[in-house]
């Protein structure tokens, strides 16, 4: 079993550096699931979808790929920019997405943070947060497009309690679509 972190261009990267967790076995499978249809896999590796750096040749894991936020060039790990929003007052939990622009040809960052119910009831209390949530972000480094405040308990979890960013960021497409 072997394992390898590259970069985009499929370079391995050296400790401590984030990159696309890719993986060497005779124990993996040949052929890939594609539209209902088996496809060999190309070449010995596999790219898992993961993201993560080593340490001392251990691994760890720091996301999925297809989660992460490309905006403008830069890359926005959902992770931080939830842990960065919930150490804003008044946001209990949060969770990030990227929607792709086609004007702006990039990734719009959207953060869907959980309030207090009380938070919702007055505009001038749920302009006040969102705007001060986004500015605690761009002084954390990260530019958040949009900030929407929803009740505690809303945000989609799976029944281990992870949080479900793509069935959020469907519910999120559908809304604006509306």
């Amino acid at each position: 079993q072997r394992m390898r972190v590259v970069d985009e261009a499929g370079e391995e990267l050296p400790a401590r550096c984030i990159g696309r967790i890719l993986l060497a076995s005779p124990c993996l499978y040949s052929h890939v699931l594609d539209r209902g249809a088996l496809t060999p896999r190309e070449g010995e590796w596999l790219d898992t979808g993961d993201l993560g750096f080593t340490v001392d040749g251990e691994l760890f894991i720091t996301g999925r790929t297809r989660e992460l936020i490309i905006k403008g060039g830069r890359n926005y790990a959902p992770e931080r920019l939830e842990e960065l929003a919930t150490l804003y007052d008044g946001c209990a939990r949060a969770l990030a997405f990227g929607v792709f622009d086609e004007g702006r040809q990039t990734e719009r960052a959207v953060v869907l943070a959980e309030v207090h119910p009380r938070e919702l009831g007055d505009a001038g209390k749920r302009d006040a947060l969102r705007m001060g949530l986004r500015r605690h972000l761009a002084e954390a480094g990260y530019e958040v497009d949009e900030v929407v405040l929803q009740p505690r308990g809303t945000l989609p979890r799976t029944t281990s309690g992870k949080l479900r960013r793509g069935v959020a960021k469907e519910s999120y497409l559908l809304e604006a679509v509306r």
